[in-house]
């Protein structure tokens, strides 16, 4: 289950303004600070990074689990260094054509 910030409009002792809470990403948000009944909000945070192994990230690594990688050729362009040979070779963000 994630762990959600919330923070209390009318922050007080009681409650200090900021709590986590775990919750399943079905539950609506909580609307009522549940120490001291104030209002409260969900607030956005950044989602915390994971440590990851260089070796794991191996191009023949990506390739083998099913991944496609590409690297930044320019300006709104990107090119294939790994991956299905079903994928396209460049990605063009510039071309609207694309969807992008």
């Amino acid at each position: 289950m994630p762990t959600y910030t919330y923070r209390c409009d009318e922050p007080c002792e009681t409650c200090s303004g900021t709590q986590e809470i775990f919750q399943r990403m079905s539950d609506a948000p909580l609307t009522q600070c549940e120490e001291c009944q104030k209002p409260m909000r969900r607030i956005v945070s950044l989602p915390l990074r994971a440590v990851v192994n260089s070796g794991n990230l191996s191009d023949s690594n990506i390739e083998a689990k099913g991944f496609t990688k590409y690297v930044r050729a320019g300006k709104g362009r990107y090119e294939k260094v790994a991956g299905s040979s079903e994928a396209p070779s460049t990605l063009d963000g510039n071309n609207t054509s694309d969807g992008f």
